[in-house]
This record gives C-alpha cells, sequence and structure tokens, in this order.
C-alpha cells in the first residue's frame, strides 16, 4: 500500500472537512463508493459472500473504517503488554495496516437486526456482557460479539474467520457489526467526523491567535 496514496487521502478528506458539512463528509468518504484495500471486482465479491450468509442484499453490506479511507479518524488505544494490560493511545489518521487493523464491515438490515435482538431478548439469564450489549442496541446497532454465546454466535464467528482466511480477501481480520437502519450507522461515523471536524476548527483558531 501506497503511503503517497493515503497521505493524499488525508488531504482530501481535511480539505472536505474545512469545505462540507459533516453529515456530507460521511457519505462521501465512508458510506458510498469504493473502498481502499480491495479492488472493486474483490469488494463486490467480499460484499455478496456476506450478503448470502446473513440472507441480506449486497447494497445493504459496506466495509467502514480504514479499510474503507486507508486511515482510521477515530482516536483509539492498542493494548502493548497482554500481561499488565498496558494500553497505549493511537492516534488519529494512523495509516491501515496489515499488522494493526481489521476490516470493518457494516451491516445495515433491520429484519436481520430484530433478528438479533429478538435472540437476544429471548436469553434466559444474565451473560457477562449483557450491559455492553444494550449500551450498543441504545445506538442502533449489534455487536456479534456481546451475544450471548448459541450455535449461531459460534456460527457466525465460523464464517468471518473462514473469509479472514482467505488469500483473495489478503488474509485481514474481518469484523462485521449489525445496524438496524442507515440512520444510525450514519450518526456512528458522524461522531468520529465530527471530532475530526471540531479538532481542525480548534488548530486553526489557535493558529489565529499567535
Amino acid at each position: 500500500m501506497k503511503t503517497q496514496d493515503i497521505t493524499n487521502r488525508i488531504r482530501l478528506f481535511k480539505k472536505d472537512l474545512r469545505l462540507l458539512d459533516p453529515k456530507e463528509v460521511v457519505t462521501k468518504h465512508l458510506t458510498t463508493g469504493s473502498c481502499y484495500i480491495y479492488d472493486e471486482e474483490t469488494y463486490a465479491l467480499l460484499k455478496t459472500e456476506i450478503a448470502e450468509f446473513l440472507r441480506v442484499h449486497p447494497n445493504d453490506v459496506v466495509i467502514v473504517g480504514s479499510g474503507k479511507m486507508g486511515f482510521s479518524i477515530a482516536e483509539k488505544s492498542r493494548t502493548i503488554n497482554s500481561d499488565t494490560g498496558k494500553q497505549s493511545p493511537l492516534k488519529r489518521y494512523q495509516h491501515f495496516s496489515i499488522e494493526d487493523s481489521d476490516v470493518d464491515i457494516a451491516v445495515c438490515n433491520f429484519q436481520k437486526f430484530d433478528e438479533l435482538w429478538q435472540f437476544a431478548q429471548q436469553h434466559k439469564g444474565y451473560w457477562p456482557s449483557r450491559n455492553h450489549f444494550i449500551k450498543c442496541l441504545f445506538d442502533g446497532w449489534i455487536r456479534p460479539d456481546l451475544l450471548p454465546q448459541s450455535d449461531m454466535v459460534t456460527e457466525w464467528f465460523a464464517f468471518f474467520e473462514e473469509l479472514s482466511s482467505r488469500e483473495c480477501f489478503k488474509k485481514y481480520d474481518i469484523k462485521c457489526g449489525l445496524y438496524k437502519t442507515w440512520y444510525f450507522l450514519e450518526k456512528y461515523q458522524f461522531k468520529a467526523v465530527n471530532a475530526c471536524k471540531n479538532e481542525i476548527e480548534i488548530k486553526k483558531l489557535i493558529k489565529e491567535d499567535l
């Protein structure tokens, strides 16, 4: 992957942050168009494979995050010592990395969403990630890793592990979240885009005061 290409993408993104409304930036850079890590044919194949597994339309399946843009726009932390749990912050605009980056898939389909929601609601008893699951549910999305253990969840992860092992998908770690509607996906992405825009505006104000 060419560093200069990603640098140019970051420059264009920052330019659009200055000129466009954050919602327009989300649409232009995150929820439409091609993705950085795969060519059109491979991206179409990935969307089709996931759509067939989940019984949704391929248009409901999109890559988001650094796999889509070539760089990350959210500030994150990564564990640098598994024994102590010590973490290191990762600033925005980190380039997509084979070693450190996942391929984040978002599926927007209210029927599939309701199916998993109903499954969780019918689960009898408490499970460790229940409160975290409910928090995400309130924001309109489901993280399968937060669901109670079941054959369905096992099948889900087996499928994505198999996808992640394929040469045609470059053996990237492919993960998937499920959104009730596009509104919730765009709202989730809007938070990071808006934070980027605010960061640029703050730096501009500081520069003007100097």
